[in-house]
């Protein structure tokens, strides 16, 4: 299990990227998803809870989840 966060700010291709708390990218000020097994259920629930949203993974901390 492990505790995701995403970035308040979006990135120039408009993703809120999604990071496992121990990223050393993750930013002070990045927004709380929950505690997950995957980086997938983290992503679904965080486009669950902020449908307005685009989200991606982090490429240094949810490699499985990002998407270039």
């Amino acid at each position: 299990m492990a505790i995701y966060y995403f970035n308040k700010k979006a990135d120039n291709q408009g993703n809120h990227k999604v990071h496992v708390i121990s990223c050393t990218h993750c930013p002070e000020d990045a927004l709380f998803i929950g505690v997950f097994t995957t980086c997938e259920e983290a992503l679904h629930k965080a486009n669950q809870t902020h449908a307005s949203k685009n989200f991606n993974g982090c490429l240094h901390c949810c490699k499985e989840c990002y998407n270039g």
